[in-house]
């Protein structure tokens, strides 16, 4: 349910070509509810604007709430890209738990609609699983330009996913 409604399936037909857009252009609380049907813990959402929409169809900010009623939902992540807008949204967080989840334009708009093309959701089973128990650990050194270790970031995230993909538990 939410805005333009009727593209929402473009989401998850896994062809990057169709795409659901808003309605509106991105301004706070443009977005859209999913209703998995029944409690679900996600820990990883992977958003993908899709091609030739990448630097303005991205949300300049993104929230997003998960909860057991659509107008109970809690807040679990909200982050600005006003600065260094993203091509790929790829959010990863401790396990959280509901059934329905919201995700929306932040205080931060934009003067372009919002476009997914794909999104994937990731989650675990088991109450248990709502945290991480174990970690993944880079030390923090910045590189002469100013960034973090971009390789090595990478690597770790994806140690991080398989591992958890192996032991049904984040890590």
């Amino acid at each position: 349910a939410g805005d333009n409604a009727r593209q929402l399936a473009n989401v998850f037909d896994r062809k990057i070509e169709t795409a659901w857009t808003s309605a509106a252009l991105q301004k706070d609380g443009v977005g859209f509810t999913i209703d998995f049907g029944q409690s679900v813990t996600i820990h990883r959402l992977i958003v993908d604007p899709g091609e030739g929409k990448n630097l303005f169809h991205i949300p300049r900010s993104l929230r997003c709430a998960l909860g057991e009623a659509p107008d109970a939902l809690r807040t679990f992540h909200e982050a600005d890209y006003s600065i260094s807008p993203l091509k790929v949204l790829n959010l990863r967080f401790n396990g959280v738990k509901g059934r329905y989840l919201r995700m929306e334009i932040g205080k931060e708009g934009a003067g372009f609609p919002w476009s997914i093309a794909e999104m994937k959701i990731y989650g675990f089973t088991g109450a248990e699983n709502l945290s991480a128990k174990d970690a993944v650990i880079l030390p923090e050194k910045m590189t002469a330009g100013g960034t973090y270790n971009v390789p090595g970031d990478l690597g770790a995230r994806d140690l991080s996913y398989y591992l958890g993909e192996i032991t049904g538990r984040p890590v």
